[in-house]
């Protein structure tokens, strides 16, 4: 049976809002990569729908946003050839739904830009914002795996809800890396 391990992105592999890893993240990246796992991110990025929703520029933009997870890469090689999944669902947001999809195309733009293409899924859609399950259950399609046979890391009450919403096993992240 195929294995799968979902990880967030902010809090569990890297320090918040950055492309800094955390403590023993590439290590146990490599060796869940040599027994065979597959793996994915699943990360709440509604930032960018605050930047067009409010035009304040402290929120980041797409060619921001695919920078960070460019250099996170560069910082974890085994994270390159695995899916990214990214919310950029906020229900305090109030723009139209054509704006939020302005916003997940222009992002997925910029990740496959001139940098290395990640494989990356974006949605606007409710049930892909954490707590909500909407991406893990992408994740395990994406995979052919059942959510039986997978496992999420977080570092937050939002996903150990997500996981135990879609039925699946959670770890929090300080227990998974060993911090």
């Amino acid at each position: 049976m195929k294995r799968l391990v979902i990880l967030d992105l902010d809090g569990t592999l890297v320090e918040t809002y950055s492309s800094h890893l955390l403590p023993n993240t590439a290590h146990r990246l490599k060796e869940l990569a040599q027994e065979g796992y597959h793996l994915a991110i699943a990360t709440n990025q509604a930032g960018l729908s605050w930047r067009v929703w409010t035009g304040k520029t402290h929120y980041p933009t797409p060619a921001s946003l695919s920078e960070r997870f460019h250099a996170t890469v560069a910082a974890c090689p085994e994270l390159q050839n695995h899916a990214w999944f990214v919310s950029v669902y906020d229900p305090r947001v109030k723009l139209v739904e054509n704006a939020f999809q302005e916003v997940a195309a222009a992002l997925t733009g910029a990740l496959q830009g001139t940098l290395p293409v990640l494989k990356a899924q974006v949605s606007a859609d409710p049930l892909w914002r954490k707590p909500q399950p909407g991406m893990l259950f992408a994740a395990c399609r994406l995979y052919t795996v059942p959510v039986t046979a997978a496992l999420f890391v977080g570092d937050m009450k939002s996903d150990a809800e997500a996981a135990y919403t879609a039925g699946m096993d959670f770890m929090q992240a300080e227990v998974f890396f060993a911090r």
